[in-house]
């Protein structure tokens, strides 16, 4: 009850302009009480055991043009190291994998060279004089020795400082071309170009013309062209 000319307050909140029935801070609070209970669940903690692999990347085959096999060695005369070369045409220096050769002092260059890659930081790796030897260039080059290379397997990275323009080793061709015998073709009715059905045979020697005589010195007789009317 409140009294005339004064201002009511509630007993709940203590906030003047409304009486506890209409606390809107108690009605609140008694909801939250009738609300339904939450499911609680617990989480039990077990250690991480995580077993570590080394995996290697297969080999991509858009590589498969560019490699090719090679021999590496202190000098033309020192003992030759079998390598697995890629061409790398947007390489300026040539790379060699570390270990492949005994390098040494005597054939370290004295000088170094700064390598980085796409957002990766200049390194620089020691340059050492090696004889190399491969479809594409032979001679004594500079390369920089590196921990590792890109792909897997790959021992020596051929640049364009090395190979210059050169992408993929020239065309070999031979002079006298092999000549099958003339026996085995007609024995076996087999040609190297195509292969010759037994009625496709047939069929050709059915529909065959001789043409020789249009060759020939003497002139061919032609049959008489018919008469006007």
């Amino acid at each position: 009850i409140s009294l005339p000319g004064r201002q009511t307050h509630c007993f709940d909140c203590h906030r003047p302009g409304h009486i506890v029935k209409d606390c809107l801070i108690l009605k609140r609070c008694n909801e939250q009480k009738r609300s339904p209970p939450r499911e609680i669940r617990l989480l039990t903690h077990q250690p991480f055991q995580s077993e570590m692999k080394e995996t290697t990347k297969p080999e991509s085959s858009c590589f498969t043009p560019f490699l090719s096999q090679g021999v590496v060695a202190e000098n033309e005369n020192g003992t030759h190291v079998p390598v697995k070369i890629l061409r790398g045409t947007g390489a300026s220096q040539s790379l060699i994998l570390q270990g492949t050769l005994p390098l040494d002092e005597n054939s370290f260059t004295g000088l170094s060279v700064l390598l980085s890659g796409i957002n990766s930081e200049p390194v620089s790796r020691p340059l050492h004089r090696v004889w190399l030897q491969c479809d594409l260039v032979q001679g004594v080059f500079d390369l920089a020795v590196c921990p590792s290379l890109p792909i897997t397997g790959v021992t020596v990275l051929l640049g364009n400082d090395v190979a210059g323009g050169v992408v993929v080793p020239p065309l070999q061709i031979i002079e006298s071309p092999l000549e099958v015998a003339a026996e085995t073709a007609e024995t076996s009715k087999y040609y190297p170009a195509c292969v010759v059905t037994r009625a496709q045979s047939k069929l050709t020697e059915d529909s065959l013309i001789d043409v020789s005589g249009l060759f020939s010195d003497e002139k061919p007789s032609l049959p008489p062209s018919p008469s006007l009317p």
